[in-house]
């Protein structure tokens, strides 16, 4: 996930160091030293500056839907219930659909609209608008500049699984790569400095060993239960096309 982010980079030792100017990412996750007015600690009532401990120990948490502890919102919150409103749908997932759209079959777009849409999304991030020409250009807009916009975007927010679901229908090989490109081991998180870190490097712990996973077509979708399959044989069937 952190490959994600604009500005940190892989290293050639493995490791990942950088900053971003995404301002998603203060939003999404803690990194140490990142700090939270609106947050208030209960153990000592001070401002939220998330620790660094200096062991491997220290790894990145989420701030998605933290919002604060009770005292920072005026006694209408306690533990498990928390004034979040639910929404079904966001601006920024209309704005990605249509881009995507845009892109088709194509692997790559141009259109304006679709370029326009993007940026609303990216730009709100505090990012340069993405240009296809011109002194900073870097060409069409492409299906992996989507989904990655995506991924930061809903990150935590339960989409990317239904991303590579609908991926899967049309390019299955490409959805498994993602899967099975993605290191899912334990991360030691390290700033520069402390406080008012600059950049961070994130390295694989040695001693977590469970960093991938194997998706193919025999795991990725559930298998139709065979008490649905005795009652109605026709599942197993080929789909057809509606007339």
């Amino acid at each position: 996930m952190m490959k994600q982010y604009a500005g940190i980079e892989q290293q050639p030792d493995g490791t990942l160091k950088g900053r971003t100017l995404d301002q998603r990412l203060h939003a999404t996750f803690m990194l140490p030293g990142f700090y939270y007015p609106e947050i208030t600690k209960v153990t000592d009532k001070t401002k939220l500056i998330y620790p660094f401990t200096g062991t491997d120990q220290n790894f990145l948490a989420i701030k998605k839907y933290v919002i604060g502890s009770p005292i920072d919102l005026a006694g209408i919150a306690s533990q498990q219930h928390y004034p979040n409103d639910t929404y079904m749908m966001r601006l920024a997932e209309m704005y990605l659909i249509y881009a995507e759209a845009a892109i088709g079959n194509n692997g790559s777009t141009t259109d304006a609209k679709a370029i326009d849409y993007f940026n609303k999304v990216h730009t709100r991030a505090g990012l340069p608008p993405y240009e296809v020409a011109g002194t900073n250009g870097t060409g069409p807009l492409t299906l992996d500049m989507v989904f990655s916009e995506r991924f930061k975007e809903f990150a935590m927010e339960g989409m990317a699984w239904y991303d590579l679901v609908s991926l899967h229908y049309w390019n299955p090989a490409k959805a498994f790569s993602i899967l099975n490109s993605q290191d899912r081991g334990l991360f030691f998180t390290r700033p520069d400095q402390m406080p008012n870190p600059t950049q961070w490097t994130f390295t694989k712990t040695s001693w977590f060993a469970e960093r991938t996973v194997i998706a193919n077509e025999g795991n990725f979708l559930l298998p139709i239960p065979n008490v649905e399959l005795s009652q109605a044989p026709n599942l197993q069937k080929p789909p057809v096309d509606y007339p």
